[in-house]
């Protein structure tokens, strides 16, 4: 294949030309949020924005996983509640000591899920 001259510019152009852009302190916390949304760096994130592409949202999947896994937790122990709730027989053996630990145990859960979920919108 041979190469123009066009496409030889393309392949060894280094970004040497460079756009100067005046923002106040709150239009640049809002780019540098909206880079960091998506993982980039700011000059990046502009190019791509300049260049009419739409930059996806990256989340953190380790940190919806997280999440996921406590909202489970609270699931669980929503289950354990309610089955001490409804009299079964079967709950019997809880006391209220026991049933003071859950309900220990599912605040402690949701202020850890309420946690994870600030992280994301920071």
């Amino acid at each position: 294949m041979m190469e123009t001259a066009a496409t030889q510019e393309v392949v060894t152009d280094k970004r040497s030309h460079h756009l100067r852009v005046p923002v106040n302190a709150q239009e640049k916390a809002v780019i540098e949020r909206y880079a960091a949304l998506t993982n980039q760096s700011v000059a990046a994130w502009l190019r791509s924005v300049g260049q009419g592409i739409v930059p996806r949202s990256s989340c953190d999947l380790k940190g919806i996983e997280d999440l996921l896994r406590i909202n489970a937790d609270l699931g669980r122990l929503g289950g354990l509640l309610k089955l001490w709730l409804t009299d079964e027989p079967r709950a019997l053996r809880f006391g209220v000591g026991n049933i003071r630990d859950l309900l220990h145990k599912i605040e402690g859960t949701q202020e850890k899920l309420l946690a994870g979920i600030e992280k994301f919108f920071r």
